[in-house]
């Protein structure tokens, strides 16, 4: 795409939250109408009558101008692009065939599983609540990658941006615009010589010549304020760690990162910021020995007590309590409902199992377990886990866990952790195993309402219930922000397990 059209795709997505006209609601509605009435059945009969009336004929193909045409620029009347792919896989892979196709249609005959009517593609689209392949997030985020790739490639190796920087590497070392790729570059204003990524079309910009000015949140302020008052100096607006890319507040001697994500600054139509977004940050801090904590403002706002009490648990500067002193019991839900209201960040749950600890008569701890919601394999699901606010009970998770075992005496337990919070830690301590790792997943809000609600609420098969405006032939996404909703991802989950078949009699 030509630098104009780049400034116009810009502008049109700041304007109106879309990159094309095409891709308003209003348009759609508009093409949907003419397919609807039979414009373009009419467009083409109106073209069969052209070629009847010039040619005689309505099916007319001027065959003899296309042979002309193809004798002149390739020497041969009846030339086809087969013969130049037949050439290239033979250059590239030493057969006619790509070992890629070779492959696929291999597979395809073997088992009959694959194509458009099997039955596994069509249970891949009910799954996802799409009719077409082409609707599915990955196919897309695929397609766009590939097509920002190429803008950047001719970016810079048009020399567009001669002006700006000169980039010092190879054009076959180029790998494209993923999060992680570091480029050298060197400034063309005072010849500093830095590194920076082209994470979804950034310009690199050298600092010395540009130099970062943060911006601080209010809430950021903040939670800054807080972890001072706790006795310890954090760094704000670090940049040395990533990279270049920023955590807002780092403490180095804990080795801890906050990021504090508005949501509509950390969306994805307002703010741009795509499902890979938070993610890619939080695995580049564990590749650096940082565990990044992602805080929603709508938490610090709304469940202050419980995020500072999180802070203050990773700072270690929370009240400690050994288990061993505490009395274990199980309790109704109504208290159970209460304590995890008041103090897990998740707030309540589901659950058929509640064990508490009780220290001097008072609940310090507490683990729920349920029959497994998402996966039918697992017998049951420790649903939550959380401590009274502003204390560690030490050893609590081990004790309550096994209380578990050995009184229901399950035969397979599974669990979920959320990456925005927790590293996983307390379930291997207390003997469960990973085993899968989550792709990231969203919320969804309305600008004027900023609470984030689980997508699960608006599957498409729910919307037209729950939505003023319903297209059936829209997305659940197309049809979310025709309703004025946008959305924000997380950093995916991580799935422990824990087996009774693993455990040595």
């Amino acid at each position: 795409m030509t630098e104009r059209g780049l400034k116009i795709r810009e502008t049109f997505r700041k304007k109106y939250g879309v990159d094309h006209p095409s891709q308003l609601p209003s348009v759609k509605e508009k093409i949907k109408t003419k397919r609807a009435s039979g414009s373009y059945n009419n467009m083409v009969i109106n073209l069969k009558k052209t070629l009847l009336k010039k040619y005689g004929d309505e099916n007319y193909v001027n065959f003899n101008e296309a042979k002309k045409t193809k004798l002149k620029k390739y020497g041969d009347e009846n030339y086809n692009n087969r013969k130049k792919l037949i050439k290239t896989n033979n250059e590239k892979y030493g057969m006619n065939v790509s070992p890629n196709t070779l492959n696929s249609t291999t597979l395809r005959s073997q088992n009959g599983e694959l194509g458009f009517k099997s039955d596994a593609y069509k249970l891949y689209l009910s799954s996802n609540n799409i009719s077409n392949i082409s609707q599915s997030e990955d196919i897309k985020t695929k397609k766009r990658q590939k097509k920002l790739k190429q803008t950047v490639f001719n970016l810079f190796f048009g020399n567009r941006l001669k002006s700006i920087v000169t980039p010092l590497f190879a054009e076959n070392e180029y790998t494209g615009t993923e999060y992680y790729t570091l480029y050298k570059f060197k400034c063309n204003v005072c010849g500093n010589i830095f590194d920076d990524t082209l994470y979804s079309g950034n310009i690199p910009r050298c600092l010395i010549c540009y130099p970062h000015v943060p911006f601080k949140s209010k809430i950021e302020a903040e939670i800054i304020d807080f972890i001072k008052s706790s006795g310890i100096i954090p760094k704000e607006h670090d940049r040395t760690i990533l990279s270049g890319s920023e955590i807002d507040i780092l403490i180095p001697e804990k080795n801890i990162g906050i990021e504090c994500d508005g949501l509509i600054w950390h969306s994805e139509v307002f703010g741009k910021k795509d499902r890979t977004y938070h993610l890619n940050k939080t695995e580049m801090s564990i590749k650096k020995g940082i565990n990044l904590i992602h805080i929603w403002d709508w938490e610090w706002i709304n469940k202050k007590d419980i995020v500072k009490s999180m802070i203050l648990n990773k700072l270690g500067k929370s009240l400690s309590i050994y288990a061993r002193k505490c009395e274990i019991k199980e309790m109704p839900s109504i208290i159970k409902s209460e304590f995890i209201k008041d103090n897990h960040i998740q707030g309540n749950d589901i659950s058929s199992v509640q064990i508490g600890l009780y220290y001097n008569k008072e609940i310090v701890s507490i683990m729920t377990f349920s029959k497994s919601r998402f996966d039918k394999k697992y017998e049951y699901e420790m649903s939550r886990y959380c401590n009274k606010i502003g204390y560690n009970i030490v050893g609590g998770a081990n004790k309550l866990f096994s209380y578990f075992l050995k009184k229901y005496n399950p035969t397979s337990i599974v669990s979920y952790c959320d990456r925005r919070y927790f590293s996983g830690k307390v379930y291997s301590n207390i003997g469960m195993t990973l085993v899968s790792t989550s792709p990231p997943s969203y919320h969804y809000f309305n600008k004027n309402n900023c609470i984030p609600l689980n997508r699960l609420q608006f599957q498409k098969h729910k919307l037209k219930n729950i939505l003023l405006k319903y297209d059936s032939v829209l997305t659940e996404w197309e049809n979310m922000q025709l309703n004025g909703y946008d959305r924000i991802w997380d950093c995916g989950h991580l799935k422990y397990e824990w087996n009774a078949s693993n455990i040595s009699p």
